[in-house]
């Protein structure tokens, strides 16, 4: 964890607006749209200028050069609008996350919690992870912490007597936006969604306000869900 000093903590004395403006001096509109608005002016620069009939504006070079000036600026200015609208921030998204559960493990295995059998020791901003050892023939198998798009992701890996491994990955903070493809499953009162890909068949859901993530080869959804409701 970080900590801050006074100075850092200052309240900014410029207005948005102004700070707004003072962004815009350094955005820069694309190339490509610069070229082609000088190309423009300069081809109609060296055309020779035509008298035209009362009441129809007369597109002075100059004018076209203020115009291809305007252009510019609006560019800059929607330029500057996504760069603030977006904050510098995303969210990295539940296919990929789930490419962690994927991976291999790094870090041992948490122990089974001895206050409470049916969670293990290890847990995410008070979520903790369950544990499938025992009956249920799942044993915790190692465990994995990432950071994605500025996220923390820790992942706890379980495998079977038959050799079969999921990867049980919780995302810290707010939940990641719902994928709109995939199949939905609802049992128990949780709302499932089904996902594959790259051969994998992921499982995803919310849980205390975190975006969980069940995923593996070869394990078939409606075990997932059976093993997630155990």
């Amino acid at each position: 964890m970080s900590h801050s000093h006074p100075e850092d903590t200052q309240a900014d004395p410029q207005p948005p607006a102004l700070a707004h403006m003072r962004a815009l001096e350094s955005v820069r509109a694309p190339d490509a749209l610069r070229s082609s608005i000088a190309q423009m002016t300069d081809e109609a620069a060296a055309r020779p200028q035509r008298r035209l009939a009362p009441g129809v504006p007369n597109w002075h070079p100059l004018r076209l050069r203020l115009a291809g000036a305007g252009a510019l600026a609006a560019a800059a200015v929607a330029v500057l609008a996504i760069v603030l609208g977006s904050g510098g921030t995303s969210s990295p998204t539940v296919l990929q996350a789930s490419r962690v559960a994927l991976a291999p493990a790094e870090l041992a295995s948490p122990a089974e919690n001895p206050r409470d059998r049916s969670k293990l020791e290890s847990s995410v901003e008070g979520l903790s992870y369950p544990y499938w050892g025992g009956r249920r023939g799942w044993p915790a198998a190692g465990a994995r912490r990432d950071r994605l798009d500025g996220r923390t992701v820790t992942t706890v890996f379980y495998v079977a007597h038959s050799g079969a491994r999921v990867g049980y990955t919780i995302v810290a903070g707010h939940p990641l936006p719902e994928p709109s493809t995939g199949t939905v499953i609802e049992r128990g009162g949780v709302r499932f969604r089904v996902l594959s890909s790259a051969g994998a068949t992921i499982l995803t859901w919310r849980e205390s306000g975190h975006t969980c993530i069940l995923a593996g080869r070869g394990v078939p959804a409606r075990a997932m869900v059976r093993l997630v409701l155990s």
